[in-house]
C-alpha cells in the first residue's frame, strides 16, 4: 500500500436536504490529504441540488434517477478510483480524523481487507442518543445480529470487486449481505475507535417505512441460509419478529434498534 492511498467515499442521496450538508462537511473537513468524494443523487426534488451546487468543484456529484440506494452505491464505487472505499449515507457524518486513522490501521495490518469501528447514534438535531451495539468480529454472532455499523466501515476496492460488490436487488440489507461475502473470502478487523455518527430520525430509511424491519428480515433470511450454513436461523427469525412487533407498538427508536447508552465517563467527556 502506498504512503497515502486514495480513499473514495460515496454518498447515496435522495431528498435529504435537511442533513446532507452536514454529511458533506464531515467528509471535506477530514485531515487526510487524499480523498475522492462522490455524491450519487437519485434525482432529489427538495433543496439537495442547491446544496450540492454550493460545493461545485470540491467533489464529484451526479443527479439522475436510479434503482435505489444499492444501485447508487454501486454506481459510485464503479466511478471511483480509490484503493480504499466506504459509503456514508446522506444523513450520517464522519467524526474528525476517522479516515486518517482508518488508513493507518490498514497500513499497520496489510492482510486486512475490511475495517470497522464504533458509531455514535444521534437524533435529527445531532444530540447523542448512545452508541451502536458494536462487537468484536465473530461470524456466528453476526448471523444473529448485524453488530457492524455501516457508517464506520472501510474496505479495499480489490476485495469489494472480488466478492461482486453490493447486491443491487436488496433494499435494506445490502450492507449486511456485503459483510458476509467479505468475511467468507477476506480478513475483517474491528477497531475500538469511534469513526462516525448514525442518525436516527423519522424520515430515515431505517425507521420511516412501516414495513422496513419486516422487509429487512425477509431479505436477510433469503441469503443467510446460504451465506452461513451453521447460523441459527430460528434465532434470527425470533429476534426480527420481536423487533417488528416493537416497531409497530413503540416509537422509541433507541429500544427498537438496540442503541447502547453511553457510559458515565463518555457522558462526562461530552458534557
Amino acid at each position: 500500500m502506498i504512503k497515502t492511498p486514495l480513499v473514495s467515499i460515496i454518498t447515496p442521496s435522495y431528498n435529504q436536504g435537511m442533513f446532507i450538508e452536514e454529511t458533506i462537511k464531515s467528509v471535506l473537513s477530514q485531515d487526510y490529504p487524499n480523498i475522492e468524494y462522490i455524491v450519487v443523487d437519485g434525482g432529489s426534488t427538495d433543496n439537495t441540488l442547491e446544496i450540492l451546487k454550493k460545493y461545485e468543484g470540491r467533489f464529484k456529484w451526479i443527479s439522475e434517477k436510479d434503482k435505489g440506494q444499492a444501485d447508487a452505491i454501486d454506481k459510485g464505487f464503479r466511478m471511483s478510483k480509490g484503493e480504499i472505499l466506504a459509503w456514508l449515507n446522506s444523513d450520517d457524518t464522519y467524526l474528525p480524523g476517522a479516515i486518517k486513522r482508518t488508513v493507518e490501521y490498514f497500513k499497520s495490518n496489510p492482510g486486512v481487507s475490511m475495517i470497522y469501528g464504533k458509531t455514535y447514534c444521534i437524533d435529527e438535531n445531532g444530540r447523542t442518543l448512545g452508541e451502536y451495539p458494536t462487537e468484536r468480529f465473530d461470524l456466528k454472532t453476526l448471523a444473529t445480529f448485524n453488530y457492524i455499523s455501516q457508517s464506520s466501515v472501510f474496505f479495499k476496492k480489490d476485495a469489494y470487486e472480488a466478492v461482486g460488490g453490493v447486491d443491487r436487488e436488496l433494499s435494506y440489507s445490502m450492507d449486511y449481505d456485503l459483510w458476509f461475502k467479505m468475511a467468507k473470502e477476506f480478513r475483517i478487523m474491528y477497531c475500538e475507535d469511534f469513526f462516525s455518527c448514525f442518525r436516527l430520525h423519522r424520515e430515515s430509511k431505517t425507521v420511516s417505512e412501516r414495513h422496513a424491519l419486516l422487509s429487512n428480515k425477509e431479505e436477510m433470511l433469503k441469503y443467510l441460509k446460504d451465506a452461513v450454513s451453521e447460523s441459527p436461523i430460528w434465532k434470527v427469525e425470533a429476534k426480527y419478529d420481536l423487533e417488528f412487533d416493537d416497531f409497530r407498538e413503540d416509537k422509541d427508536f433507541k429500544k427498537v434498534l438496540e442503541v447502547k447508552p453511553l457510559s458515565k465517563k463518555k457522558r462526562k467527556n461530552e458534557g
